[in-house]
C-alpha cells in the first residue's frame, strides 16, 4: 500500500471513529433522557396511586359516616314510634276504663295491668287478647265480665257534682299532666276533663259529656 493510500485509509478510519464516538454520545444522551422520563413516570404513578388511595379513604369515611347517621336516624325514629305507640295505648286504656265506668280508685292498678297485656299489631294499634282496647274493656268490665266488680255502683245522688263552665282554670296543665289523675277527673267531671284535654293539647282524650 502506498503512502497516499495509507494516509487515505487512516483518514477514513478516523472519520468512522469520530462518527462512532458522536453516535455513542447521542445514544448515551438518549439513554439518560429515557431514564429521566422513566423516573418521572414512576413518580407520577406513585403520586396517582397515593391520590387514588386518599380518595378511596375519603369515600370509605363518607360511607361509614352516612351509615352511622342512618343508624342514628333509625334509632331516633324507632324511639319516637315506641313513644307514640305507648302514649296511644295509655290514652285508649284510660278512655276504655272511663267508658266502662270503672271506679276511679281502681284506675291506677288496672291501667298498669292492662298496659302489661297490650300487644301492637303491624299497624301499631294496641290490642289486648287480640281485641281493640275498647272492645276488650266492654267485655271484661261488662255485666258478665270478670272485671265487673271494678265498675262503680250506680250514682243515685241526684247529680250534685257541678260541671266545668269555663270560668275556673283547669286543675291540670301541660306541666303537671298525669294520666292517672286525668282519668279520675274524667270520671268525676267529664266536662272539666275535656277542658283539660284542650288546655294540654290532647283533644283525642275528650269524651262526650
Amino acid at each position: 500500500m502506498t503512502l497516499e493510500e495509507l494516509t487515505a485509509e487512516v483518514a477514513r478510519l478516523s472519520g468512522e471513529l469520530t462518527a462512532v464516538n458522536s453516535n455513542k454520545d447521542k445514544l448515551v444522551k438518549e439513554k439518560r433522557d429515557a431514564l429521566t422520563r422513566a423516573e418521572a413516570a414512576e413518580a407520577a404513578i406513585e403520586t396517582a396511586n397515593s391520590a387514588t388511595l386518599s380518595d378511596l379513604d375519603k369515600a370509605n369515611k363518607r360511607a361509614v359516616d352516612a351509615e352511622k347517621a342512618l343508624t342514628a336516624e333509625k334509632e331516633r325514629a324507632d324511639k319516637l314510634e315506641t313513644t307514640r305507640r305507648n302514649e296511644r295505648a295509655d290514652t285508649l286504656i284510660l278512655k276504655a276504663l272511663n267508658g266502662a265506668n270503672v271506679d276511679a280508685k281502681h284506675t291506677p292498678i288496672l291501667s298498669k295491668a292492662l298496659r302489661g297485656d297490650v300487644q301492637f299489631n303491624d299497624d301499631g294499634e294496641p290490642l289486648i287478647d287480640g281485641k281493640s282496647v275498647d272492645d276488650f274493656a266492654k267485655t271484661y268490665f261488662g255485666n258478665k265480665g270478670e272485671g265487673h266488680g271494678y265498675v262503680r255502683a250506680p250514682d243515685n245522688g241526684g247529680g250534685a257534682a257541678t260541671g266545668h263552665d269555663g270560668t275556673k282554670a283547669p286543675r291540670m296543665t301541660k306541666e303537671n299532666f298525669n294520666f292517672t289523675e286525668f282519668a279520675k277527673i274524667q270520671l268525676e267531671n267529664p266536662a272539666e276533663a275535656n277542658a283539660i284535654a284542650d288546655a294540654v293539647g290532647r283533644p283525642n282524650l275528650k269524651t262526650s259529656v
